[in-house]
């Protein structure tokens, strides 16, 4: 099993600052119970780290030194100078996709996996609306050009993918899933439910929301939809999501989930969630790098 990356995470009323492990094979089911248990609090300081975008790594580290990232060797002065022995987290980069030799792939699976991870605290928090009263996440720019680190955007002022998932988290009318684990075994039946939330003042009637399964080829393998109305200010389930993964699967799947306006056909919201199911759990997204 992949080594675990660390969601950080502060409370503001309580002032207590504590790291909560995060396992892939999971993912971030804690979110939904055990690392947010208390009642209608403000959530603040939480953030997953990630490998800077590759054209900074190009600017902040020697050429002769930046190919040591495909080992995990980070430990030459300028990595260290800018961090990467504190944020890196190659562990868990290389348990979850394996060796990678592409710089630019190594940085967007890094930042994937983190980003992913993120959003889901955030959907956590939302669908627990109002037992929690508001989330602060870390953070969103940073003060020094960091090799890896929790900033949504870099030093030189260009994002990273946890900038368009936090984005899309946050949106005021959001459809997203519920799940407990992103590792799933062939033979298995995959669950979760489809959520909506809606920050709204007024309500929105005449909704459809769905879900649709898409295999590693593309291919539709399973869907639903469901008519409801938006309530103002809540978040609600809408519908049990499920698949029995084929025995001889041994790759990725995605979920596609929407709400749309169901007269127009327009669309309020739209998010894919990426699932792996293989053989084996070395490696488990290794076979996702093309959809990273």
């Amino acid at each position: 099993m992949p080594q675990r990356c660390h969601l950080v995470t502060t409370n503001i009323r309580q002032g207590v600052r504590n790291v909560s492990n995060y396992n892939p094979s999971t993912h971030y089911a804690q979110c939904d119970a055990n690392l947010w248990p208390h009642f209608a609090q403000v959530r603040s300081e939480f953030a997953c780290c990630a490998a800077a975008n590759a054209e900074t790594l190009s600017k902040i580290i020697p050429a002769g030194e930046l190919a040591g990232f495909a080992e995990g060797n980070f430990s030459s002065i300028s990595w260290t100078h800018h961090n990467s022995h504190v944020w890196m987290d190659h562990g868990t980069t290389y348990g979850l996709f394996g060796p990678i030799a592409d710089l630019d792939a190594y940085c967007a699976a890094s930042q994937f996996a983190r980003a992913d991870g993120l959003r889901y605290a955030i959907e956590a928090l939302r669908r627990q609306q109002f037992r929690t009263s508001g989330l602060i996440y870390w953070l969103f720019n940073e003060t020094w050009p960091n090799a890896a680190g929790n900033a949504s955007v870099d030093w030189f002022a260009q994002p990273r993918l946890t900038h368009y998932f936090v984005s899309k988290a946050q949106e005021q009318i959001h459809a997203c899933l519920k799940y407990d684990k992103i590792v799933w075994s062939p033979g298995e039946t995959f669950h979760a439910e489809l959520w909506t939330v809606s920050d709204r003042f007024e309500d929105l009637p005449g909704c459809e929301a769905g879900w649709q399964i898409y295999d590693a080829q593309g291919r539709r393998v399973a869907g639903g939809s469901k008519k409801t109305a938006l309530t103002a200010n809540r978040a609600a389930k809408i519908d049990d999501v499920s698949w029995p993964v084929p025995k001889d699967c041994d790759s990725f799947f995605l979920v596609a989930v929407s709400v749309k306006d169901a007269a127009s056909g327009a669309t309020w919201s739209e998010n894919e969630y990426v699932y792996t199911a293989h053989h084996t759990t070395k490696h488990p997204l290794s076979g996702a790098g093309a959809m990273v």
